[in-house]
């Protein structure tokens, strides 16, 4: 059994390391750039499933806190109907552990196909999705995901 008292010490080590861990691989100027599409999007949708859906749900819900309209999508039909009336004036952020989830990584190939600008969330740099995302081939929010 575990005793309360023991997990809160790790609960706290493993978050502020995340933490540190995404400060350190973070590149500022590709965040801010990531922030300015957002920001000047016509609308913006989030593509996740299994667990990184509940991060897509949360960041939506922070986002429309701050003004800023979101659809989080975890379902891959739907995810693909959206991508199909995309345009270039939309952006998907698509949020996957591993970047490499088909039901994911689908859907944002058609958004990108369909001039959508796409910004990953992963747990790798070097994630399949990378190279649909418009902040450049290098441009993941790596860790961030997985940080919770």
């Amino acid at each position: 059994m575990i005793r309360r008292s023991s997990c809160w010490p790790k609960v706290f080590r493993t978050s502020i390391q995340a933490i540190e861990e995404t400060l350190s691989i973070l590149d500022v100027s590709e965040f801010n750039r990531a922030a300015d599409i957002i920001f000047k999007a016509r609308h913006i949708d989030l593509y996740a499933v299994g667990g990184s859906a509940a991060v897509a749900r949360d960041l939506s819900h922070k986002m429309l806190k701050i003004g800023i309209k979101s659809t989080a999508y975890d379902d891959a039909h739907i995810m693909l109907m959206s991508a199909a009336v995309l345009s270039d004036d939309d952006v998907v952020i698509a949020i996957s552990h591993s970047g490499a989830t088909r039901a994911v990584n689908d859907p944002v190939r058609l958004a990108g196909r369909n001039g959508a600008k796409v910004i990953a969330i992963t747990n790798y740099a070097e994630s399949p999705d990378r190279e649909e995302c418009a902040c450049g081939p290098q441009f993941n929010l790596s860790g961030i995901a997985s940080a919770g």
